[in-house]
């Protein structure tokens, strides 16, 4: 059985799961800022390509289609930092309000 997931599922999946093993490893002892951590692992999820043609074709006068191009990049940006938020509360929840 195959799954598709949509794109804003699976960057909130993404985000989540990026956060909640950067605790764990965080957790055990790799690693020294958690934040860092988190940061440099959301990167590659980052849609900047997305964001950097949508404002190229807003430069060229092709409005409709740099605002799509755009809302595509921003709903990326969202999900992932919903994502984020999911798991840092998932995180924060599991070691009871401890910093990790």
């Amino acid at each position: 059985i195959s799954v598709r997931l949509s794109k804003i599922v699976g960057n909130i999946l993404g985000g989540a799961l990026v956060t909640l093993f950067c605790g764990l490893l965080h957790h055990v002892g790799f690693g020294e800022k958690l934040n860092y951590m988190i940061i440099g692992s959301i990167m590659p999820l980052i849609p900047g390509v997305a964001f950097t043609n949508a404002i190229r074709e807003m430069a060229d006068s092709d409005y409709i289609s740099g605002g799509v191009r755009m809302m595509d990049a921003l709903l990326g940006f969202l999900s992932i930092a919903i994502g984020v938020g999911m798991g840092t509360a998932l995180l924060n929840w599991m070691t009871g309000g401890m910093p990790l």
